[in-house]
């Protein structure tokens, strides 16, 4: 499975094939065919498999952490960016790559991705949302608005580490990207994320 993961997140879905796939793994077709099924299944189950190992484990970390809410998804934004610059895994995130790439792919893994995008934003709003309470963020902000705003940011990320940015260049990014949370009705005062 890690085999099949890191070869679909470097090359991307239409790059691979199950023939090279086979190769890769050193497993004949039809044992190869019997522990994955098709390709569009171990496209989907290397997904997962990163979503379970790598991306879950940060959203937690995110929705445990007692910081204020700009430190929280700072501290998320330089793990994420930390994670896609690491030299033992490809660049950028699986995830992002695979939601970015969706027209190339079929509709049971593009829906997988999408779903896994969607549970990032329901993250960050929930998060968001726990923040409002607790009274860190203006009372007029549009929390979903703002949810899929980090959602952005977080994509950007991914897509600027594979594009060969540095921790430097993606620490500045990601400083100005939670300033929106730094101070409380920040983001309503700039009416981006304002309800009307």
């Amino acid at each position: 499975m890690q085999i099949a993961m890191s070869n679909f997140w470097t090359a991307g879905y239409s790059e691979i094939s199950l023939n090279d796939l086979s190769k890769l793994t050193g497993m004949a077709k039809p044992g190869f065919y019997a522990n994955f099924g098709n390709k569009e299944e171990l496209f989907i189950k290397a997904l997962q498999n990163y979503s379970e190992t790598i991306a879950e484990p940060m959203l937690a970390d995110l929705v445990q952490s007692p910081a204020p809410i700009a430190d929280s998804f700072r501290a998320l934004f330089i793990g994420i960016a930390s994670t896609v610059t690491c030299a033992d895994l490809p660049n950028g995130c699986f995830i992002s790559a695979s939601f970015l790439d969706a027209h190339q792919l079929p509709e049971k893994p593009r829906d997988f991705s999408q779903s896994l995008m969607d549970r990032q934003s329901l993250v960050f709003r929930q998060c968001l949302e726990a923040a409002l309470e607790r009274g860190e963020l203006a009372r007029d902000l549009n929390v979903e608005a703002l949810a899929h705003f980090l959602t952005g940011q977080a994509l950007a990320i991914t897509g600027m580490a594979r594009a060969g940015a540095d921790m430097t260049r993606l620490t500045s990014f990601i400083d100005l990207a939670v300033s929106v949370l730094d101070e409380k009705g920040s983001v309503a005062a700039s009416g981006a994320a304002t309800r009307p």
